[in-house]
């Protein structure tokens, strides 16, 4: 089975129509944010008060500059799918900010309800599955104490991305048209149960890794779980 990590990205949402087309308005918006120094509240995912997650830039390109598959799905789920890479009906694109998508919306019940979603702002955000991330970790000290922070530098595929009804980094954007969209700030924290577990034993291997025992223990102690 596929191990999935998504990543939720709200931001605002526009409807404008294609003037002359008779197809639906295309879909686009940004689904990842890489990490900028400059605004890391909006450039973080904050997994707990005391761990945050960053993507670093090039962790997509070897899936973009080949001709991987993508799904285009809303909220990641297989039955609302609006598109595909190999298909031609959805193209996705690298930024300086991130990870930027376009789809072709399909003449559907799925295409046309996701459309009136985001005219309505029921949805206002753009989302993106990785596999099986490959993190570095590392920690900080801030004015609110001690941050670990969870680098994500190498993944092994993209699974879907596209518009969805909760985001997690808060700064993406969905938008009817081909204007493109961007992320910030997080307004979710942590995922599904499995993958907040899994995130905890990589942050607790981190730590016995690094410091001597008493020293890990206290850091585990202090971060109100223990393997």
């Amino acid at each position: 089975m596929k191990s999935l990590c998504h990543r939720f990205n709200p931001s605002d949402v526009e409807a404008r129509s294609v003037e002359g087309s008779q197809d639906l308005p295309p879909i686009s918006g940004l689904a990842a944010v890489y990490f900028n120094a400059t605004d890391p509240d909006k450039t973080e995912y904050r997994i707990r008060k005391d761990v945050v997650e960053r993507i670093q830039p090039g962790v997509f390109d070897p899936y973009i500059s080949g001709d991987a598959e993508i799904l285009a799905l809303r909220d990641h789920d297989e039955v609302l799918f609006l598109g595909r890479r190999s298909s031609g009906t959805l193209s996705v694109s690298l930024t300086d900010r991130g990870m930027e998508y376009s789809i072709r919306t399909p003449d559907t019940v799925q295409g046309r309800d996701t459309l009136a979603l985001i005219q309505r702002r029921d949805i206002s955000g753009s989302s993106f599955s990785m596999l099986r991330p490959k993190p570095l970790w590392s920690y900080e000290m801030r004015a609110t104490g001690k941050t670990y922070i969870r680098s994500v530098g190498a993944i092994e595929g993209i699974h879907d991305l596209g518009p969805v009804l909760y985001p997690a980094y808060s700064g993406t954007s969905a938008s009817i048209g081909a204007r493109s969209c961007g992320i910030t700030s997080l307004s979710r924290s942590a995922g599904p149960p499995a993958e907040v577990a899994e995130i905890e034993t990589e942050l607790t291997e981190f730590i016995n890794v690094n410091w001597h025992q008493s020293e890990a223990e206290l850091r585990l102690r202090q971060l109100a779980f223990r393997r």
